[in-house]
């Protein structure tokens, strides 16, 4: 009995595992294309965002592209996008309330200067990341 409950204990993951399962994904092909356009959009100009301090080109470039970041990922959250639980689905949109309301308004705010850059940076790099480890599949 013992060695048919350790057996059970053993198989029992792996059948599991092999269950088809519900995958958080894109609902399409086509929508999967116009996110990924969209995210492709907002990583150019974070790269630009980054460029720009190094250059030292001060608070009107950086933040004329915060905004074209605020742009696309407003358009991206009007996508239906996310094939999901219902739970799961309301999370990824309450992650975009959160970053183009709180978030976005403080980037805007702020001063990006040589004494700010940085750490504004860094924080705008840990909002996106918020998303991207909750939603992103490699």
């Amino acid at each position: 009995m013992v060695k048919t409950m350790l057996v059970l204990a053993l198989l029992l993951p792996v059948a599991i595992g092999s269950a088809p399962q519900d995958k958080k994904g894109p609902k399409n092909p086509e929508v999967q294309k116009k996110y990924a356009a969209f995210m492709a959009e907002l990583g150019k100009e974070n790269k630009a965002i980054q460029k720009d301090l190094e250059e030292k080109k001060g608070d009107a470039a950086i933040k004329a592209r915060l905004m074209a970041i605020r742009k696309g990922a407003e358009a991206a959250s009007k996508l239906d996008y996310l094939k999901a639980s219902e739970e799961d689905v309301e999370k990824f949109k309450n992650v975009f309330g959160i970053f183009l309301d709180i978030r976005m308004k403080t980037f805007l705010e702020a001063t990006w200067d040589e004494k700010t850059g940085e750490k504004l940076y860094e924080r705008l790099q840990a909002s996106c990341r918020t998303c991207h480890e909750l939603f992103r599949e490699e």
